[in-house]
């Protein structure tokens, strides 16, 4: 009787000692699934033949549709440009480079490893989008031997051989989980550093585009005063033009004036000779008068048109001007707007950097606890073999 008490109690041992370990593995697994989902950036896990085997909460945000819409479809689904292209980033994993981009968005990726080294998989992190992805698979406890406790008079062994491989496939999954989160911590620090890379380039083109908003402010008002000069000058050699008719009218008056004069000295003979020839040198300087006129009209015609071709090239560069003052304007803005939006990004990276730091500390401890779980697994087995040689 007493024997069978004592087996009785080992068993419970055990189911106990089972019980425990499928809650630790139940809250781990909920643990890491809830830290995923509230990472605020797209994380994505696929298969060796890149088929997705996890979504986290902000990939079903962002399409509206449920993470069991995505299990078991090609990431390529994703529609992005650089889907089935060199520029894709497992094709890029298997070169070597572990980042790509298109559009705005930056892409992080890593093989996912089991606990022997193999590679398994791909994790992908997006980033600006709001989540990062570590896929963290958890193995399943085994409950195959809750089921055959209740034959425990005829398979002691077997019992106690499976609860031993079930310790032995916790150890493993620690491990392997271990290792993921060692990962997934790396990539975490690497974005984090990326973000303080990004930060000062957005500061320094910022800086920039206000000293190039500032000069072309400065440029359009130069413009703006040259065009003002430019009427002045269009206004003064048109007054100049009237000035210049009317110096072309008195010549050729004056020319008539000597005509006349000429013929009226002829007509006195030799008494107006003298006078002819003072007419005839007043036509000579009238003619040449009225062609040096007629030389300044032509330049002043010229000069005309030079100067309202000037003013319609800096009318139409103080337009292109504008324009850019206009889209530097904007840049500004937007490159404000997108300093602010990476600070804040920068803010949750470091502090999820400093969680997934603790989560390593406490998977440490749950590998060192299934470690010490194999070792008392062991015992148990060979107490049941010596109890088996008993009741043998």
């Amino acid at each position: 009787m007493l024997l069978w008490l004592g087996i009785i109690f080992i068993l419970l041992g055990v189911i106990v000692f089972l019980l425990r370990m499928l809650q630790i593995a139940n809250s781990k697994a909920e643990q890491f699934e809830g830290i995923l989902d509230a990472i605020p950036l797209i994380i994505s896990a696929t298969d060796k033949d890149r088929n997705w085997i996890y979504v986290n909460k902000a990939v079903t945000s962002r399409f509206g549709k449920s993470k069991e819409e995505f299990i078991g479809k090609k990431c390529s689904n994703w529609g992005a440009p650089i889907c089935n292209s060199d520029s894709c980033g497992i094709n890029c994993l298997s070169s070597g480079k572990d980042t790509t981009v298109f559009e705005d968005m930056q892409v992080n990726v890593a093989y996912v490893q089991n606990s022997k080294g193999e590679r398994v998989g791909h994790v992908e992190v997006v980033q600006d989008v709001s989540a990062y992805n570590a896929t963290i698979k958890m193995s399943e406890a085994k409950t195959d031997n809750l089921e055959k406790i209740s034959d425990i008079t005829k398979q002691l062994m077997r019992i106690s051989n499976d609860l031993q491989r079930g310790v032995q496939g916790v150890e493993s999954s620690a491990d392997g989980q271990e290792q993921i989160i060692l990962e997934f911590n790396n990539l975490i620090h690497e974005l984090s550093n990326t973000f303080d890379q990004s930060i000062s380039q957005i500061e320094a083109t910022n800086k920039s585009s206000i000293e190039a908003r500032d000069k072309a402010s400065i440029g359009t008002e130069h413009m703006q005063n040259m065009i003002s000069t430019m009427d002045d000058i269009n206004k003064s050699s048109i007054s100049i033009g009237e000035i210049i008719k009317v110096i072309e009218s008195i010549a050729s008056q004056t020319n008539l004036l000597a005509l006349n004069a000429a013929i009226e000295s002829a007509r006195a003979g030799e008494a107006g000779r003298g006078f002819a020839v003072v007419a005839g040198e007043i036509r000579e300087l009238a003619n040449k008068s009225s062609e040096t006129v007629k030389e300044i009209e032509e330049i002043i015609q010229n000069t005309l048109e030079i100067v309202d071709r000037g003013q319609n090239i800096a009318k139409d560069t103080d337009s292109a001007l504008s324009s850019i003052a206009e889209t530097i304007n904007k840049t500004v803005d937007m490159s404000e707007e997108l300093l602010e939006t990476s600070k804040v990004q920068q803010v949750s990276v470091k502090g999820l950097s400093g969680t997934t730091d603790n989560l390593n500390v406490q998977m440490n401890t749950a590998t060192s606890f299934a470690r010490c779980s194999a070792g008392i697994s062991h015992e148990i087995t060979e107490q049941v073999e010596e109890l088996q040689k008993v009741v043998g």
